[in-house]
């Protein structure tokens, strides 16, 4: 006997930028689909969020909230940070606060916090449409080119950052509900930098520590 397996995927939603106006309600108002490109995304560790990162015009993230009516619902925009795409979007795992990292072709990376409420406090229904308590915590700068990706390890005490400068760089974080280091809350001081390569370092990921930096 034969038994069928097949899983089917099913499209639920598909989440666009918000329209761009030119004019205002006195004259004639004209919306367009700015026709950026979307480079990554990521979901939150509890499964309520979920960030895109795009690149000209708008060099941004977007983040949506996935709300009690099973929909997502876009709830900020984290802007003026970076002045080149976003490459990558990185959601810490452990945190008292939602913190996400950015990486951008600018060569730096923003850490980025909204501090409006703990993960824990189970109110994030009540987000509402424009949330603006998220606010750039860190930028990291150091390397001399592209930053192409961004990746928290399992315990956000540790965040790798490869770039076109053939570099992979390990920074020690300390942020808020997590092991940390001893330090400031904030903190993130550059480990080493891991070099070797010869051309582009496109993506970093970490592999299990077997308990060296706590569970990750």
């Amino acid at each position: 006997m034969t038994t069928n397996t097949t899983t089917h995927l099913v499209c639920e939603q598909v989440l666009h930028p918000p329209l761009h106006s030119i004019g205002t309600a006195d004259e004639t108002l004209v919306q367009y689909n700015p026709q950026t490109s979307c480079w990554d995304v990521d979901f939150s560790s509890d499964g309520k969020l979920l960030a895109a990162c795009y690149g000209p015009p708008d060099c941004c993230v977007r983040i949506w909230h996935y709300d009690n009516n099973g929909t997502f619902r876009l709830v900020t925009t984290l802007k003026d940070l970076h002045t080149r795409t976003v490459r990558s979007c990185s959601f810490a795992p452990v945190s008292k606060f939602y913190t996400i990292a950015t990486a951008s072709f600018d060569g730096t990376v923003g850490i980025w916090e909204d501090a409006s409420s703990s993960k824990f406090d189970n109110n994030t229904d009540a987000m509402s449409d424009d949330n603006e308590d998220w606010e750039c915590i860190a930028q990291l700068e150091g390397h001399d080119s592209e930053c192409k990706c961004v990746t928290w390890n399992p315990t956000s005490t540790l965040l790798a950052t490869c770039s076109r400068d053939k570099t992979v760089w390990l920074w020690d974080c300390c942020l808020s509900g997590n092991i940390g280091s001893g330090g400031e809350d904030g903190d993130f001081e550059c480990l080493s930098i891991l070099s070797g390569h010869e051309g582009d370092v496109k993506s970093v990921v970490f592999a299990a520590s077997h308990g060296q930096f706590g569970d990750g």
